[in-house]
């Protein structure tokens, strides 16, 4: 929670100073944005009034914008006073933010074992991570790149036209065209774009994958299908339909602390098919292998198929 807060008070500050721009014309997404969360109002008008009372920043020009929240804001939040300090710090941030485009590093994201985590990031964009999954994110007021470094990812795009949302994984590059969309890295790379579209440039070639569709890569990208619901790993259920048996083992791994090892290795590519709670990996894999007449061994940190 304090790791939010932290990331909205940087985004209200930014709004801020942004908005105290002549050139500034997102008023439409900076209503967006506040509209998302009370606790985003909050932050931002308890800045907006500490801000002016410090004499750092002009009255807002967009008063009409900001009177439609603003009433019934004031109805039901008391702003209590922070430290000037505290006040100049979260403003000489900003500032900083906006001059140091281009030096600013990138922060990383990760899940642990059999966890899955939602991320707000600093434009407002949110990213929910697959168990073992980390990211790099370097986000300014130029662009907004994010790297996945091992594992899946599904992110929710805040509109910015003029910083595209680049999602890179290996040789792989997803520009959001749009809002939703997913990456997954295991047992493949795949795309599934829940809204609106996204492009996807490989080497030299480029497509776009509508709302709706997934695609996958196997040497190259394939034609776009409609998804499929064993493609949606936050629902926690995997559903699958003669699939490899090393594909499924691949997406059951990040829910397991032991390495799933076949002891033959022809069995990779038998079919399999049925549907597994990733709340209860053992449990999946037992029933897997239950199945195929197969049976495990758990030892040394490995579990053993055979």
């Amino acid at each position: 929670m304090n790791d939010n807060l932290s990331v909205i008070k940087q985004q209200a500050a930014l709004w801020l100073v942004r908005q105290n721009q002549e050139s500034f014309v997102q008023q439409d997404e900076l209503l967006h944005w506040l509209n998302q969360s009370p606790l985003h109002q909050q932050t931002y008008y308890k800045l907006q009034r500490q801000w002016q009372a410090l004499g750092q920043i002009s009255t807002l020009q967009n008063s009409s914008l900001l009177a439609k929240k603003r009433h019934s804001l004031m109805a039901r939040i008391a702003f209590r006073k922070s430290s000037l300090a505290a006040v100049a710090a979260i403003f000489c941030l900003a500032i900083s933010l906006l001059s140091l485009q281009e030096d600013s590093s990138p922060a990383y994201y990760q899940t642990a074992i059999a966890q899955q985590q939602t991320f707000i990031l600093t434009d407002g964009s949110e990213v929910t991570l697959n168990a073992s999954s980390k990211i790099s994110v370097d986000i300014n007021l130029n662009h907004r790149a994010i790297t996945i470094i091992n594992g899946d990812a599904h992110f929710e795009v805040i509109g910015d036209t003029a910083r595209p949302f680049v999602v890179t994984y290996q040789d792989h590059s997803f520009t959001a065209l749009g809002t939703a969309f997913t990456v997954n890295t295991r047992p493949f790379v795949q795309l599934n774009v829940t809204e609106h579209q996204v492009k996807i440039h490989y080497q030299a070639t480029s497509k776009i994958v509508d709302e709706g569709y997934q695609s996958e890569f196997v040497n190259q990208w394939l034609p776009s299908m409609p998804n499929v619901s064993n493609s949606d790993w936050r629902a926690a259920k995997l559903t699958f339909n003669n699939r490899r048996l090393a594909d499924v083992l691949a997406q059951l791994q990040p829910y397991l602390s032991e390495k799933i090892y076949l002891m033959n290795t022809s069995l990779a590519d038998e079919s399999v098919s049925g549907s597994i709670n990733l709340h209860q990996p053992y449990q999946a894999l037992s029933f897997i292998t239950l199945g195929m007449g197969l049976k495990l061994k758990v030892k040394n940190n490995l579990i053993k198929i055979m």
